[in-house]
């Protein structure tokens, strides 16, 4: 029960700015590991393409594939809602 109610106490803690912080940081780090993901895919059709062994467009069915990417950004939606929420609660 007591690490239940210190949880609790640090969630409070966090202060608006930091979650605001924090949902910039998750929403980045899902833009760029869907970009990597892309750089990825498009160096590796270029290499087979080269060779005469692939279609003519590469797969792009990405933001299933990497399970981090949704999670990501579903997490910074949450942070930044989180924010807007607390901004609003405090101006009124």
């Amino acid at each position: 029960m007591e690490a239940i109610t210190k949880g609790g106490e640090l969630l409070q803690m966090i202060d608006r700015k930091t979650k605001l912080i924090f949902g910039l940081v998750f929403l980045l780090a899902s833009g760029f590991l869907y970009t990597m993901e892309r750089l990825n895919r498009y160096i590796y059709w270029f290499a087979q393409t080269s060779t005469g062994e692939f279609p003519t467009n590469p797969d792009m069915q990405l933001i299933y594939q990497n399970l981090f990417i949704p999670v990501f950004l579903l997490i910074s939606i949450l942070f930044f809602i989180w924010y807007f929420y607390e901004s609003w609660q405090h101006n009124n």
